[in-house]
């Protein structure tokens, strides 16, 4: 398998080349409209967490209240901590694809799973060694359980309706999604580097040393 850190150095010299040292020729022409964004290069750290764990923390921090409210609520906490740790700590939490739909950030499994969680209390995930489908949980470190506290404390007890306001603002990497060319793109993906460059939702900062 190839070092990584030497992929890491090939990317970064890759994205330091001057514009009119790359070739363009293969990509189809297309007309930018002035809302479009152009996110720098950011090296992540990729954490591979199951979204439906980073879920099932918010709900057993909120209790019941977590699974009484709206699909858009239990999507908005686990975005606004995926969002934070990418901004501040170039960390992308899971590999699960976040999209802009009407009302702000949607991971998919969160959303369609929705009414499972609710009967069974937690989200859930097929389990190969029991050949069953078992509560989602991760050994979360103590760096991304500080995340996922501070962004309770700030925001878990706002109503889906604030909290959409939140993910919805100008600037925001839904904005910037959703608002390109000024046409609705429902499934379009956010990407993390867009998050990186884009508006934050979170405020209150956490040291890097809590790993």
């Amino acid at each position: 398998m190839e070092d990584k850190e030497q992929v890491r150095r090939d990317l970064l010299a890759l994205a330091a080349m001057a514009d009119d040292e790359i070739d363009t020729s293969d990509i189809p022409e297309r007309a930018l409209s002035g809302r479009s964004f152009t996110a720098r290069f950011y090296p992540f750290e990729q954490k591979g967490r199951d979204i439906r764990a980073i879920a099932n923390w918010f709900i057993d921090r909120g209790g019941f209240r977590s699974l009484d409210a709206k699909k858009v609520w239990i999507n908005k906490l686990p975005f606004i901590a995926y969002e934070k740790a990418i901004q501040e700590f170039r960390i992308v939490l899971t590999p699960a694809r976040v999209e802009a739909w009407n009302f702000g950030p949607v991971f998919r499994e969160l959303y369609f799973d929705f009414d499972t969680a609710v009967s069974t209390g937690f989200f859930t995930k097929f389990s190969l060694e029991g050949r069953k489908r078992v509560k989602a949980v991760e050994e979360f470190t103590g760096l991304e359980l500080s995340i996922f506290e501070d962004v309770w404390k700030t925001y878990g007890g706002l109503t889906s309706t604030e909290l959409t306001r939140i993910t919805h603002k100008p600037g925001s990497s839904w904005d910037l999604v959703w608002n390109l060319g000024g046409k609705d793109k429902p499934g379009m993906a956010i990407e993390p580097a867009l998050i990186a460059g884009g508006s934050s939702s979170t405020s209150n900062g956490i040291s890097r040393d809590k790993d």
